[in-house]
């Protein structure tokens, strides 16, 4: 083997060994580029997870604050019709057409005889002293009209030299709906 043999043998050999590099380097290159492509995939994957969990978790929190709103809403709107239940129930009695019966019940029931009774100015103009009287001669006492009014939808005040006893008809709602307002509610909301 000549010279020129061994050059073209390693020329040759050089030329083979460049196929070899070149192979061995676009399939490495592939396999990095499939690699690339795995890991873009699989971050995209965990990217768009972890979006549909904060959006699933974002729309959890505002179904909750939702809720919770329209419960406030609906608990409002039903102290409202408890509310005006109760002032049905004051308009009804301030307005009964019995009402200087209910009256003389409810005073006859207080009174014991000296005391100041203090009407609203309606219930004054309305009742007369025919009222009083009926009221003085059926408890053997002397109870007196006070000049003075107070501002009241119905029942009335009595007052003694030491105190006075709030008869109206909103302190004995007031009273009353402390323990009946279960129940108003219960009867309003049912089903």
């Amino acid at each position: 083997m000549g010279v020129k043999d061994i050059k073209e043998r390693i020329l040759k050999d050089a030329a083979q060994q460049k196929e070899e590099i070149l192979a061995e380097a676009r399939k490495k290159a592939e396999e990095i580029r499939k690699e690339g492509k795995r890991t873009a995939e699989k971050r995209k994957e965990a990217i768009v997870l972890k979006a549909n969990q904060e959006g699933e978790e974002e729309r959890h929190t505002l179904l909750t604050m939702e809720r919770l709103e329209a419960r406030k809403l609906q608990l409002t709107e039903k102290q409202k019709a408890i509310e005006k239940t109760f002032e049905k129930a004051l308009d009804t009695l301030a307005n009964h057409p019995d009402y200087s019966t209910i009256l003389e019940t409810l005073l006859l029931e207080v009174v014991k005889g000296g005391e100041e009774l203090i009407l609203s100015p309606r219930d004054q103009k309305r009742l007369g002293d025919g009222f009083l009287k009926k009221i003085n001669e059926k408890i053997k006492g002397d109870i007196t009209l006070s000049k003075e009014t107070r501002d009241i939808a119905g029942g009335f005040i009595l007052r003694t030299p030491d105190m006075e006893i709030n008869e109206s008809f909103e302190e004995r709602i007031r009273a009353l709906r402390d323990e009946m307002e279960a129940d108003v509610a219960r009867t309003l909301f049912e089903g």
